[in-house]
Protein backbone atom coordinates (compact mmCIF):
# COMPACT_ATOMS: atom_id res chain seq x y z
CA UNK A 1 0.00 0.00 0.00
CA UNK A 2 2.91 2.39 0.74
CA UNK A 3 4.31 1.70 -2.72
CA UNK A 4 1.00 2.63 -4.33
CA UNK A 5 0.83 5.82 -2.25
CA UNK A 6 4.37 6.73 -3.30
CA UNK A 7 3.56 6.07 -6.96
CA UNK A 8 0.48 8.29 -6.70
CA UNK A 9 2.59 11.03 -5.08
CA UNK A 10 5.18 10.86 -7.88
CA UNK A 11 2.36 11.01 -10.43
CA UNK A 12 0.93 14.13 -8.78
CA UNK A 13 4.35 15.81 -8.99
CA UNK A 14 4.66 14.80 -12.65
CA UNK A 15 1.24 16.34 -13.39
CA UNK A 16 2.02 19.52 -11.46
CA UNK A 17 5.16 20.13 -13.50
CA UNK A 18 3.49 19.83 -16.89
CA UNK A 19 3.35 16.09 -17.48
CA UNK A 20 -0.43 15.90 -17.89
CA UNK A 21 -0.08 14.51 -21.43
CA UNK A 22 2.09 11.59 -20.32
CA UNK A 23 0.57 8.18 -21.12
CA UNK A 24 -0.80 6.23 -18.17
CA UNK A 25 0.18 2.53 -18.05
CA UNK A 26 -1.32 -0.18 -15.87
CA UNK A 27 -0.33 -3.71 -14.89
CA UNK A 28 -3.90 -4.80 -14.16
CA UNK A 29 -5.32 -7.27 -16.69
CA UNK A 30 -2.12 -7.47 -18.74
CA UNK A 31 -0.32 -10.47 -20.20
CA UNK A 32 2.55 -9.62 -17.86
CA UNK A 33 0.21 -9.89 -14.86
CA UNK A 34 -0.97 -13.30 -16.10
CA UNK A 35 2.61 -14.54 -16.45
CA UNK A 36 3.39 -13.36 -12.91
CA UNK A 37 0.40 -15.25 -11.50
CA UNK A 38 1.33 -18.41 -13.46
CA UNK A 39 4.83 -18.30 -11.96
CA UNK A 40 3.77 -17.52 -8.37
CA UNK A 41 5.12 -13.96 -8.55
CA UNK A 42 3.32 -11.04 -6.96
CA UNK A 43 2.75 -7.87 -8.96
CA UNK A 44 1.12 -4.65 -7.79
CA UNK A 45 -1.95 -3.64 -9.74
CA UNK A 46 -0.67 -0.15 -10.32
CA UNK A 47 -1.11 2.65 -12.80
CA UNK A 48 1.93 4.80 -13.55
CA UNK A 49 3.01 7.33 -16.10
CA UNK A 50 6.07 6.55 -18.15
CA UNK A 51 8.59 9.15 -17.02
CA UNK A 52 10.84 8.68 -20.04
CA UNK A 53 8.43 10.03 -22.65
CA UNK A 54 8.88 13.24 -24.59
CA UNK A 55 6.03 14.88 -22.66
CA UNK A 56 8.15 14.90 -19.50
CA UNK A 57 10.78 16.90 -21.29
CA UNK A 58 8.24 19.74 -21.29
CA UNK A 59 9.01 20.19 -17.61
CA UNK A 60 12.75 20.43 -18.28
CA UNK A 61 12.15 22.66 -21.30
CA UNK A 62 10.10 25.06 -19.13
CA UNK A 63 12.91 25.24 -16.59
CA UNK A 64 15.49 25.61 -19.34
CA UNK A 65 13.43 28.40 -20.94
CA UNK A 66 13.96 30.75 -18.04
CA UNK A 67 17.32 29.51 -16.74
CA UNK A 68 18.82 30.03 -20.19
CA UNK A 69 17.77 33.68 -20.01
CA UNK A 70 20.55 35.93 -18.69
CA UNK A 71 17.99 38.39 -17.30
CA UNK A 72 16.86 35.62 -14.94
CA UNK A 73 20.21 34.08 -14.02
CA UNK A 74 21.94 37.37 -13.23
CA UNK A 75 19.53 37.64 -10.28
CA UNK A 76 19.97 33.99 -9.40
CA UNK A 77 23.74 34.16 -9.05
CA UNK A 78 24.61 31.70 -11.80
CA UNK A 79 25.44 31.55 -15.50
CA UNK A 80 22.65 31.06 -18.02
CA UNK A 81 22.05 27.46 -19.08
CA UNK A 82 23.31 26.46 -22.51
CA UNK A 83 22.12 22.82 -22.48
CA UNK A 84 18.93 21.06 -21.44
CA UNK A 85 20.99 18.67 -19.30
CA UNK A 86 21.69 21.61 -16.96
CA UNK A 87 17.95 21.88 -16.25
CA UNK A 88 17.85 18.17 -15.47
CA UNK A 89 20.81 18.55 -13.10
CA UNK A 90 19.06 21.47 -11.37
CA UNK A 91 15.90 19.42 -10.79
CA UNK A 92 18.04 16.60 -9.38
CA UNK A 93 19.76 19.11 -7.12
CA UNK A 94 16.36 20.41 -5.92
CA UNK A 95 15.36 16.83 -5.04
CA UNK A 96 18.67 16.04 -3.32
CA UNK A 97 18.58 19.28 -1.31
CA UNK A 98 15.03 18.53 -0.18
CA UNK A 99 15.96 14.97 0.79
CA UNK A 100 18.88 16.34 2.85
CA UNK A 101 16.64 19.03 4.41
CA UNK A 102 18.77 21.85 2.99
CA UNK A 103 16.17 23.33 0.65
CA UNK A 104 12.56 23.01 -0.43
CA UNK A 105 11.18 24.14 -3.79
CA UNK A 106 7.69 24.62 -5.25
CA UNK A 107 6.49 25.24 -8.79
CA UNK A 108 4.94 28.55 -9.77
CA UNK A 109 2.22 28.24 -12.36
CA UNK A 110 -0.75 30.27 -13.46
CA UNK A 111 -4.14 29.30 -12.03
CA UNK A 112 -5.81 29.50 -15.41
CA UNK A 113 -3.24 27.39 -17.29
CA UNK A 114 -1.00 24.54 -16.18
CA UNK A 115 2.68 24.85 -16.90
CA UNK A 116 5.76 25.86 -15.00
CA UNK A 117 6.66 29.57 -15.16
CA UNK A 118 9.09 29.58 -12.23
CA UNK A 119 9.95 28.11 -8.86
CA UNK A 120 10.08 29.45 -5.32
CA UNK A 121 11.31 28.02 -2.08
CA UNK A 122 13.68 28.00 0.81
CA UNK A 123 17.45 27.75 0.36
CA UNK A 124 19.92 27.35 3.19
CA UNK A 125 17.10 25.70 5.16
CA UNK A 126 18.27 24.87 8.67
CA UNK A 127 15.46 23.06 10.49
CA UNK A 128 17.50 22.80 13.70
CA UNK A 129 17.99 26.58 13.83
CA UNK A 130 14.50 27.27 12.45
CA UNK A 131 15.68 29.52 9.65
CA UNK A 132 15.86 29.63 5.88
CA UNK A 133 16.46 31.97 2.98
CA UNK A 134 13.68 32.48 0.46
CA UNK A 135 14.47 32.55 -3.24
CA UNK A 136 12.66 32.37 -6.54
CA UNK A 137 13.04 32.72 -10.27
CA UNK A 138 10.38 33.48 -12.83
CA UNK A 139 10.32 33.58 -16.62
CA UNK A 140 10.57 37.27 -17.68
CA UNK A 141 7.27 37.03 -19.59
CA UNK A 142 5.58 36.89 -16.19
CA UNK A 143 7.51 39.57 -14.30
CA UNK A 144 5.56 42.33 -12.55
CA UNK A 145 2.21 40.52 -12.82
CA UNK A 146 1.86 39.61 -9.13
CA UNK A 147 2.75 35.91 -9.39
CA UNK A 148 5.79 36.15 -7.13
CA UNK A 149 4.02 38.37 -4.56
CA UNK A 150 1.27 35.81 -4.20
CA UNK A 151 3.75 32.92 -4.05
CA UNK A 152 5.94 34.66 -1.45
CA UNK A 153 2.93 35.22 0.82
CA UNK A 154 2.06 31.53 0.72
CA UNK A 155 5.62 30.26 1.10
CA UNK A 156 6.38 32.57 4.05
CA UNK A 157 3.14 31.52 5.73
CA UNK A 158 4.06 27.86 5.18
CA UNK A 159 7.56 28.47 6.55
CA UNK A 160 6.32 30.00 9.79
CA UNK A 161 3.20 27.86 10.32
CA UNK A 162 4.18 24.44 8.95
CA UNK A 163 7.99 24.31 9.13
CA UNK A 164 8.17 26.21 12.41
CA UNK A 165 10.69 28.73 11.11
CA UNK A 166 11.43 31.77 13.27
CA UNK A 167 13.58 33.59 10.72
CA UNK A 168 13.28 33.92 6.94
CA UNK A 169 15.87 35.96 5.06
CA UNK A 170 16.40 36.95 1.44
CA UNK A 171 19.23 38.07 -0.81
CA UNK A 172 18.24 41.05 -2.94
CA UNK A 173 19.96 42.05 -6.19
CA UNK A 174 19.55 45.70 -7.13
CA UNK A 175 19.31 46.65 -10.81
Amino acid sequence: NQALDLMKYVDEINLKYGGEGTKLYTTAGTRFKTLCIQNDLHLLDASVRHLGTDINYIVLENIYAYFSNEDVTKHYGMNAFTELSEAEALVQNFAKSFHNKRAIRWAIERKERAGLIGTIGFNLWQPLHKRAEIGYELHPDFWRLGYVSEAIDRVVEYGFNELGLTRIGAVVYLE
